[in-house]
C-alpha cells in the first residue's frame, strides 16, 4: 500500500512506551516521510534511529521546549502536499489514511473521530463522555458551518501550515488558522482513532484545566474556539442540541454528566486563575492515563 505524497509528524515527550506502540503501525501505512518531533527522552529517538530506516527524520530537543516549539522544527522537513499531525500516545489502523486522502475532497482540514481503549471506572468513563460530547459537536458545527478544531490526529494540507506562535492548544490554533486562511474542514466522525483518558480525578481536571487555559489563550492571539464549555452564554440554543444528542446516543451519561459539570466549573476557574496569574501551561505535567 503506497500512500503518495504523505508526510506524518508525531508528537512526543518522554513517553518512549506509546512510541515504541505506534511506530510499527505508522509503517505499516505506506507514508513517504515520518517526522518525530521528540522532546526529552533520548531513548525515544535511539529507538527511532536504531531501525535505520529511511522514512524516518528524527526531530530531536532534549530540552522539553513544548509541543509548539516541536511542531516549528519539524515544519522546516515536510516534504509532501498531504500532512498528518499525530500524537504518539494514540493508536489506529493503518488503512486510515489512505481512507483519508480517498475522500478529502479538496478539503484543507480533516479531522477524525476520537474514542477510548479503555473505559472502565467512573472517572474513566467521564473522559469517554467527553470525547461524545466532541463527537456531537463536530458533526453539529459541520453542519452549521462553525469552524471544527480537535486534537490527537490532524490532516493539513501542506499549503496551510504556517509556524505557531508559543500556545498551549496548538492542534486548535493550527486547525482554527487554516480555516482563516482558507481551509474547507471536514469531520470524518466513521473513522476513528483511540486514546487513553486519564484515570483519576486530579489527572482529569488538570487535563481540562490545561484544555480550558489553551481555548482562553487562543482567544486572546486569534479567536476563541468554539466548544460546549463556551457556547454556554452566547449559543445556549446549540449548547442544549449538543447535550440532547448526547444523552440520547447513551441515556446513561444523565448519570455521569454531574460529574462532569463540576470537574468543567473547576477547571475553568483553575484556566482563568492561571491566565490571571500569569502561571504558564505550555510545559505541563504529564497525565496518568493507564497505558499499560
Amino acid at each position: 500500500m503506497i500512500t503518495m505524497n504523505s508526510t506524518a509528524i508525531v508528537f512526543s515527550n518522554n513517553d518512549l512506551t506509546s512510541v515504541e506502540r505506534i511506530y510499527p503501525i505508522l509503517h505499516n501505512t505506506g507514508l513517504n516521510q515520518i517526522i518525530w518531533a521528540i522532546d526529552g527522552d533520548r531513548g525515544i529517538p535511539d529507538f527511532i534511529l536504531s531501525h535505520n530506516n529511511k522514512t524516518d527524520i528524527v526531530s530531536y530537543s532534549h530540552i522539553r521546549l513544548g509541543k509548539s516549539a516541536a511542531y516549528n522544527r519539524a515544519l522546516r522537513l515536510i516534504e509532501n502536499e498531504n500532512v498528518f499531525l499525530i500524537s504518539s500516545d494514540i493508536t489506529f489502523e493503518p488503512s486510515i489514511f489512505k481512507s483519508i486522502l480517498e475522500r478529502i475532497d479538496g478539503h484543507g482540514l480533516a479531522l477524525t473521530n476520537v474514542t477510548q481503549i479503555k473505559i472502565n471506572g467512573l472517572i474513566r468513563k467521564v473522559g469517554c463522555l467527553l470525547w461524545c460530547i466532541r463527537d456531537i459537536q463536530l458533526r453539529y458545527f459541520s453542519e452549521n458551518g462553525i469552524p471544527i478544531h480537535g486534537g490527537e490526529f490532524l490532516y493539513i494540507n501542506r499549503k496551510f501550515l504556517e509556524k505557531l506562535p508559543e500556545v498551549v492548544n496548538d492542534d486548535a490554533y493550527q486547525c482554527l488558522l487554516a480555516q482563516n486562511n482558507g481551509a474547507k474542514g471536514v469531520y470524518f466522525g466513521d473513522l476513528e482513532v483511540k486514546n487513553f483518558v486519564p484515570s483519576t480525578l486530579t489527572d482529569l481536571v488538570q487535563q481540562r484545566r490545561r484544555i480550558n487555559y489553551g481555548h482562553i489563550q487562543i482567544g486572546k492571539k486569534l479567536e476563541k474556539p468554539s466548544s460546549v464549555s463556551f457556547m454556554v452564554l452566547n449559543n445556549s440554543r446549540g449548547t442544549l442540541s449538543i447535550l440532547k444528542k448526547t444523552l440520547k446516543k447513551n441515556k446513561r451519561w444523565v448519570l455521569i454528566f454531574p460529574i462532569l459539570i463540576l470537574v468543567e466549573i473547576i477547571a475553568k476557574l483553575s484556566a482563568y486563575i492561571d491566565i490571571m496569574t500569569n502561571h504558564d501551561q505550555i510545559l505541563w505535567k504529564n497525565i496518568e492515563t493507564s497505558k499499560s
